[in-house]
């Protein structure tokens, strides 16, 4: 009788080993799981938020308000005024917002709509740049479960009413023409796309000027062409859109940006808070992945190298602001994304024996980083409660005979068929960063307002300090808006509610019978 060779574990069927010594491969598995997992938390969550029709976060109404103004034919970019300031932005999401809403209707539904489809994009996007570069979808997938699982990071702001995802989907979109595409046809698109992002958020000239000098490096003609196409527009349409408000374009979605960057400036912990607690596990694995390797495309630590270092300097740089939130990551979360979905690709493709697996190491590394990452979805919802109250509030507010001023909410008072006025976010730029003229202006006006108790009701926040004296001279508090210190507060951003209701005092003049 012949002897048999001894069975190694190798050779043993997969169901008789113990489950922490079966193939890796089950755990790649469970790895695209956890990033499925992900995207669709994303999902659910920002379809389960789409109607729900007040604030998520305390300058979405303000942005409603934008689009209503255009919606009635009046120009963004005027004179400051209580009626009505500008925030810092350039138009193009305003005016996207207005034709959904022109289809949908006014309200949070199409803005909400147009900034959930243009994070789709962005997934989309990150997706396509690493397989085309490195031929894995499972890596490209992860790419796309990371900048999902960012989503809380972020403050949840992929899916609200505010310009963000829009401006990186578009950033996105110019930078994978330009790698991917490399055509003429697709190269003046690529400069298209980044000057409508320049026109969604000034900081895209940030990103746009490196991917450019990259383009005329490695093919000088295409990439003149390119460069001179998106000057034209970025210049010729800022002038267009100066002249079209009288000087009042340049004047908010540049001048007033740059005094507020030099009057708020402060050493932002941008690394040792933002970045590294959460994210440097991936952030450390994609700095690999700009490594030359052998048989990668002409160019690629390069392409790579300039737009994360782009992506993450825009948002270092504006969040130096000191009004600024963690929306300001998304670009840092979408470079970090794409690098590691790189090093996924190189891992995939250089793995022993030809076999495709994540090396051990990786595996535990990104389950300890998606682990890092995981939130509780149901925290990202806005309660029946929140909805009650708001509804109860409408009916407030609709109850009044005469004018409601609502510095920070505005946007309740269309709800409630009120007259709207300026967000106290915009006149706060003005009185902090605007010309002196302007900041008088202004000020004289709210100060005037107040004292001949123009309102009837005035529902401010608490933590409202602003014109407090000129407030309780004229105006005294009533009572809470709400009855308990639960509901309606924003999921997002700065945690303000409409929450102290006043009424005018009476007259210095006025005589009460007795």
């Amino acid at each position: 009788m012949m002897l048999q060779p001894p069975v190694s574990p190798a050779d043993l069927p997969a169901r008789s080993w113990p489950v922490w010594l079966r193939s890796r491969v089950t755990w790649d598995t469970a790895l695209l799981a956890v990033g499925a997992w992900f995207i669709l938390a994303f999902v659910a969550v920002a379809l389960l938020r789409l109607r729900y029709p007040f604030e998520l976060e305390w300058m979405e109404g303000g942005v409603v308000d934008h689009v209503r103004r255009i919606m009635a034919g009046h120009r963004l970019y005027v004179q400051p005024s209580l009626r009505f300031v500008p925030f810092i932005y350039p138009p193009l999401y305003f005016y996207l917002g207005a034709l959904g809403s022109a289809i949908i209707g006014a309200g949070f539904l199409p803005l909400r709509l147009l900034s959930f489809a243009a994070s789709l994009g962005c997934f989309s996007l990150i997706f396509g740049l690493v397989v085309d570069e490195s031929g894995h979808r499972r890596s490209a997938f992860l790419a796309a479960a990371f900048f999902a699982a960012c989503y809380p990071l972020s403050g949840g702001w992929y899916d609200l009413a505010r310009v963000d995802a829009l401006y990186v989907c578009l950033l996105l979109g110019g930078a994978y023409l330009l790698r991917v595409r490399p055509t003429v046809a697709a190269w003046v698109m690529a400069a298209v796309l980044l000057a409508l992002a320049f026109f969604t958020k000034q900081s895209a000239a940030i990103v746009a000027a490196p991917l450019l000098a990259y383009a005329v490096w490695m093919a000088p003609r295409r990439g003149l062409l390119a460069t001179a196409v998106f000057a034209g527009i970025a210049v010729g349409g800022t002038w267009l859109l100066d002249r079209a408000h009288g000087g009042w374009y340049v004047y908010y979605v540049f001048r007033l940006p740059a005094r507020i960057q030099q009057a708020d400036a402060a050493a932002a912990a941008f690394w040792s808070d933002d970045l590294v607690p959460s994210i440097a596990i991936a952030g450390a694995l994609g700095l690999a992945a700009l490594l030359p390797q052998r048989g990668s495309r002409p160019g690629r630590p390069l392409f790579y190298s300039l737009l994360a270092s782009a992506l993450v300097t825009s948002a270092w740089l504006s969040r130096l602001h000191a009004a600024a939130h963690e929306n300001v990551l998304i670009p840092a979360h979408a470079a970090v994304a794409v690098l590691l979905g790189l090093f996924l690709g190189r891992c995939w493709s250089e793995s022993a024996r030809g076999r495709e697996r994540l090396p051990a190491h990786v595996v535990v590394l990104l389950f300890v980083q998606f682990g890092v990452l995981l939130f509780d979805p149901r925290h990202m919802l806005p309660s029946a409660e929140d909805a009650a109250l708001g509804r109860l509030l409408l009916q407030r507010i609709a109850s009044v005979p005469g004018d409601v001023w609502l510095p920070q909410h505005g946007y309740l008072g269309a709800l409630a068929a009120k007259q709207t006025y300026a967000h106290s976010m915009a006149m706060y730029d003005i009185i902090r960063a605007g010309s002196p003229a302007d900041r008088e202006r202004l000020i004289e006006e709210v100060r005037g307002n107040l004292a001949q108790r123009r309102f009837d009701l005035i529902i401010a926040d608490r933590v409202d300090r602003w014109f407090r004296d000129e407030l309780n001279s004229a105006y005294q508090p009533v009572g809470p808006v709400f009855p308990s210190s639960s509901g309606f507060w924003p999921l997002t951003g700065l945690r303000l509610r409409p929450d102290v209701v006043y009424r005018p005092r009476p007259a210095p003049n006025c005589v009460t019978s007795r």
